[in-house]
């Protein structure tokens, strides 16, 4: 009992000083006031925001807290410049504008500056035409027709420039590359208060692909690598398109430097070869780590890539991991696809043992899959960033989502409590994984979902009837005060006509740890057998709510609160609460999460 009190003073000590570090407002750091103060008054906006950028104290005018007298005079002479200048993009010329100096407390100046912006300059007229075989496109004539600088309105030098720029933009990703502004001319008339504008687009000619040459020394071949080109001969060039190629390239994990270059001098009948030039990386590759979970304890892995088998582009991938709970090898060959540079074909074989305090779970399993990007552009090309094999699909994926249909031949040998399941399984099924992150290391806005169905039957040869659905659900939100708000639901639900203890140990639900509910050991929760031991159940329900602080540029701390279990019927869920605090720290590949947790 004593100890039992003792820990729960220990937890109620800790949490408190969690909270003291998430309530405690941020420290407040405020710089000494400047011995100089400069107040503009009499615009706003736009206007009072340029003024006072543009209002910039030289490097002389304070030395070690005290103000220069010399750069002091020098500065309040040039202030009236400087905010005429600033005020000529917004169309106002001949400003009025006062300067005074006002002592303050403690040796402190203000400069006073008193502006009457006067009448803007307007325009009166307006002569913008496009000429060429692209006037009559509907991108480029739209921006022509909605010119945004009407008569009547006030010159904005601004907007003219990006009005003139957003128009060439839109010529050139048409393939319009040698459009230009033959004629662009803004009179003023000071006096007059008036402007005219002379705009005259000349589009050129309408560019198209050309052959595409990969450079010699790539190591791959060129039908290969033909799959992460977004464009063909003869389509309208742009731009865009090669960007988005040089990006498939780049992240193949393949190149350790890509060049993708447009040859337009070199350009006939308008048609743009374009030069690919690749320096390949080495594909054979061996890493080693090692890595502490709560659920897994210490675990130590070694992986082996060979990202370019037989110099075909094919992938082979083999790894071992070995901790105090999970133990297993696998190895997968991987045929990338022939035209999406997203989606690849997988054989893989694996052999893995889990041994916790509930279960031991033995399997041999060898899976078939196809896995390809679902979230397409506009174009058909694959959106997001590539995932050249299973193992870098979920690391290198910010945005995006992928489907994978398999099917699995199983075999194992499992034990729960009391209860031994030894079947064969012939296992299709489809899973479906997907996010929208903000920032992929440190996300404070967005989702992800994850999502399988699989079954199996007597009829295909199987040892069990039973057909699963598993989902996963993450909400991220930003909050006020530097807090992000966390939800996650995980469900998962069986339909069989059999006893729950024929179902095999190996696809029955357990609950509790690190990503499920916090508190309780790795998969500790589930329906028990007649001794009391966990044994796993038909279905799952877990969910979660955390609010996190930031605590400074890489700190974190968070409070939670989790609740749910596997369980059988829906009328026996028997839900397990969590709750709790947690410190977060986080690097450039991911946090590092050391949580604290009670049973309620």
């Amino acid at each position: 009992m004593l100890q039992k009190n003792a820990r729960h003073r220990l937890f109620v000590i800790a949490a408190c000083c969690a909270l003291t570090l998430f309530l405690k407002p941020l420290i407040v750091c405020t710089r000494a006031a400047e011995p100089v103060e400069v107040v503009v008054e009499g615009i706003q906006g736009e206007t009072l925001a340029n003024a006072q950028a543009s209002l910039a104290f030289p490097p002389g005018l304070i030395k070690d807290g005290r103000v220069d007298s010399l750069w002091l005079e020098r500065f309040e002479r040039q202030v009236p410049a400087l905010i005429r200048d600033a005020l000529v993009p917004f169309g106002y010329y001949e400003p009025g504008i006062s300067v005074t100096r006002e002592a303050k407390e403690r040796d402190a100046i203000i400069l006073r500056v008193k502006v009457a912006p006067g009448e803007p300059v307007r325009i009166t007229s307006v002569n913008l035409k496009a000429e060429g075989p692209g006037a009559r496109e509907e991108g480029i004539a739209n921006l022509v027709s909605g010119w945004p600088l009407k008569q009547g309105e006030i010159l904005r030098q601004d907007i003219y420039e990006k009005s003139k720029s957003d128009i060439v933009t839109r010529a050139v990703s048409l393939g319009y590359l040698d459009a230009q502004f033959t004629a662009h001319e803004v009179r003023v008339s000071v006096a007059k208060r008036s402007a005219e504008i002379d705009l005259m687009l000349q589009t050129g000619l309408q560019y198209h692909f050309g052959e595409v040459r990969f450079a010699d020394g790539s190591g791959y071949p060129e039908t290969f690598l033909q799959r992460y080109l977004t464009f063909s001969k003869g389509e309208v060039f742009s731009y865009a398109k090669l960007s988005q190629t040089q990006l498939n390239l780049a992240t193949s994990d393949r190149f350790s430097q890509v060049l993708v270059t447009p040859q337009k001098e070199a350009a006939t009948e308008n048609m743009v070869p374009v030069e690919i030039r690749l320096t390949p990386s080495p594909p054979k590759r061996f890493k080693a780590g090692v890595g502490y979970a709560t659920d897994t304890g210490f675990r130590g892995t070694l992986l082996y890539d060979n990202l370019n088998v037989g110099s075909f582009g094919h992938i082979f991938e083999a790894d071992l991991t070995v901790s105090e709970i999970l133990q297993g090898v696998a190895a997968q060959y991987i045929l990338p696809g022939a035209h999406d540079p997203s989606g690849f074909t997988a054989l893989n074989a694996q052999a893995k043992r889990e041994d916790t305090s509930t279960y031991t779970i033995r399997t041999l399993s060898l899976e078939l899959s196809h896995t390809r990007n679902i979230e397409l552009g506009e174009d058909g090309s694959p959106k997001g960033l590539i995932a050249p094999t299973p193992r870098k699909m979920a690391p290198t994926l910010e945005r995006g989502g992928f489907l994978t249909a398999y099917v699995k031949l199983q075999k194992e040998h499992s034990d729960a409590g009391d209860e031994t399941t030894n079947p064969f399984l012939l296992l299709p099924g489809l899973r479906l994984f997907g996010r929208d992150y903000d920032n992929l290391t440190r996300a404070e806005k967005g989702f992800r979902y994850s999502s399988e169905v699989r079954g199996t039957s007597q009829v295909l040869g199987s040892g069990a009837d039973f057909l699963q659905f598993l989902g996963e659900l993450e909400f991220i939100r930003p909050l006020p005060w530097r807090c992000k708000f966390v939800t996650r639901f995980q469900v998962g639900l069986t339909g069989t006509n059999k006893a729950a203890e024929d179902l095999p140990i190996s696809v029955r639900f357990f609950t509790g740890g690190q990503t499920s509910v916090r508190g309780y050991s790795y998969n500790s929760l589930g329906p028990t057998d007649s001794t009391g031991s966990v044994v796993g159940g038909k279905n799952l329900l877990v969910g979660s709510i955390e609010v996190e602080r930031a605590i400074g540029k890489d700190w974190g701390v968070a409070f939670f609160y989790d609740v749910g279990n596997a369980f059988n019927n829906f009328s026996n869920i028997d839900a397990q609460q969590g709750m709790g605090f947690g410190g977060r720290y986080y690097t450039v590949i991911g946090p590092i999460k050391l949580d604290i947790a009670r049973q309620l």
